[in-house]
C-alpha cells in the first residue's frame, strides 16, 4: 500500500480509525490478556478522555487497562489525533 500523508488524513479521521491504524501497523497490541486472571480482554471500551482501552472478558474479573499500556504511549495523555 502506498502511504503519504494525504492518505493518512484522508483515512485517519477519529481517535478510532487511528487507534485502529495503530493496531494494523503493530504499534497497539492487537490482543491483550488480563494480567490478573490471564483471560482474554476485549478492546472497545471507552474512556471518559475518549481513549480506548482493553476490558477482561471474565466478568468476575473486569479488570481494564489503556489500550496504550505497554506501548510507547504509555503515560502520554495527548491524542491520538
Amino acid at each position: 500500500m502506498n502511504m503519504n500523508l494525504e492518505w493518512y488524513f484522508a483515512n485517519i479521521t477519529d481517535e478510532e480509525s487511528a487507534a485502529a491504524f495503530l493496531r494494523e501497523k503493530g504499534v497497539f497490541h492487537r490482543e491483550r490478556s488480563c494480567l490478573s486472571c490471564h483471560h482474554q480482554m476485549q478492546l472497545g471500551s471507552r474512556r471518559p478522555n475518549g481513549s480506548p482501552q482493553w476490558k477482561c472478558a471474565n466478568k468476575a474479573c473486569g479488570a481494564r487497562m489503556s489500550a496504550r499500556t505497554g506501548t510507547w504511549f504509555e503515560g502520554d495523555n495527548a491524542g491520538l489525533m
